[in-house]
């Protein structure tokens, strides 16, 4: 089961977390695409908080807008 979190309902992740995200990319008609591994850190460049993809490359919510995000499950633990 998948358990989403909303921005608009849930709010923004704890600090730090890794996330998997569901994003509106907004270039594409605002077709829904999943992105992982995710973190939301503090910005490098200016005040306040981002969503960051391999380290460097932040969704902007004008072209890749974050709508749902849930933590990384943890690996399959099975034989």
């Amino acid at each position: 089961m998948n358990d989403w979190k909303t921005i608009e309902k849930d709010g923004l992740p704890p600090i730090g977390s890794c996330l998997i995200v569901t994003i509106k990319n907004h270039g594409y008609g605002g077709r829904r695409e999943l992105r992982y591994p995710v973190y939301y850190l503090e910005k490098n460049y200016a005040p306040g908080y981002a969503f960051y993809m391999n380290g460097t490359d932040v969704l902007l919510p004008e072209y890749s807008e974050v709508v749902a995000w849930m933590p990384i499950p943890m690996p399959y633990d099975g034989e």
